[in-house]
């Protein structure tokens, strides 16, 4: 992953859906959202990254920040329901 790559991340990163975050579709099981997110975190993973330059450290960090908190909240039954519905209703 180079720095292009981190900042396209960036400048999409809050207009997208968990699911966009992932690349799996709202009907997605919780294992297959297990395994996209384990793809996810080896690609984003802080400690993969610790050679970067720290503003690109903390752009993956930032990133995959955004990456725990939708494997919460997708993970969770309840939560997820309520995403959904958060989603539809815009």
């Amino acid at each position: 992953m180079d720095g292009d790559s981190i900042r396209q991340w960036l400048s999409v990163l809050d207009s997208i859906s968990y699911y966009d975050l992932f690349r799996i579709p709202r009907e997605s099981t919780p294992d297959a959202l297990r395994d996209a997110f384990h793809a996810f975190a080896e690609d984003f993973h802080p400690d993969v990254h610790h050679w970067r330059h720290p503003n690109e450290q903390a752009a993956i960090s930032y990133i995959f920040k955004r990456g725990t908190e939708a494997y919460r909240v997708l993970s969770d039954p309840m939560l997820r329901v309520r995403y959904d519905e958060a989603l539809s209703n815009g």
